[in-house]
């Protein structure tokens, strides 16, 4: 009987050893299993991070690709008005010119009338 249970208590005692060594692994597998864990978790984060810095850069191409839109909008408002203001300017020209054409045409014939009067105002003189 008492062989029986030395048996027994040596073989209780490598059960609980083995039990032990299983505990051990258990725990280390456990710890493995968090450490993993806390990776997953801050890549993640990280991850979420990347994520909004891309929303944030996403959002400010397309302000600055509508300010880029309004600013060609504007420049072409601005063209059509110079466009516009050429074309009176051009007008205006070709106005002036032809008043210039006039006045010069008004000139020489009043030039011509002045120098007719100098003329018979001389022949006038000459006949008293």
């Amino acid at each position: 009987l008492l062989e029986a249970n030395e048996r027994a208590k040596t073989n209780l005692m490598q059960d609980i050893s083995m039990l032990q060594r299983h505990k051990e692994i258990a725990e280390i597998e456990r710890d493995a299993a968090i450490e993993e864990k806390c990776i997953s978790m801050e890549r993640v984060d990280q991850a979420i991070q990347d994520l909004k810095k891309a929303s944030e850069l996403r959002d400010k191409a397309i302000s600055k690709s509508n300010l880029l839109e309004s600013t060609a909008t504007q420049s072409e408002n601005s063209m059509i008005l110079l466009k516009e203001n050429l074309n009176v300017s051009t007008s205006k020209i070709k106005t002036l010119e032809n008043l210039l054409d006039t006045t010069e045409a008004t000139v020489s014939k009043l030039k011509k009338q002045l120098e007719q009067s100098d003329l018979e105002r001389q022949m006038q003189d000459e006949a008293i």
